[in-house]
């Protein structure tokens, strides 16, 4: 399990406020996307969170990101399912 300091929260939360921006999803199937999309972005950032330490750079970190979300994609685009 992944923890987060309240200030990292802190910093998330204003500028989300700060933002303003809503997802509206109408229909079964926009919510199930949207579902499937928070579900492969948590396993990212899990992902992540496994990766970073010491001697890990962020390029690093964010070259995995990048060929996790390409992956994803192509293997979304053959029919099967995100990482």
């Amino acid at each position: 399990m992944v923890y987060y300091n309240s200030w990292f929260l802190s910093e998330i939360w204003e500028s989300m406020q700060k933002e303003k921006k809503n997802v509206v999803a109408f229909t079964e199937a926009e919510r199930e996307g949207l579902r499937r999309a928070n579900q492969a972005t948590a396993k990212l950032l899990q992902n992540l969170a496994t990766l970073a330490r010491p001697g890990v750079t962020t390029g690093d970190l964010n070259d995995y990101a990048m060929d996790y979300m390409t992956l994803s994609r192509m293997m979304l685009d053959k029919g099967g399912q995100s990482l």
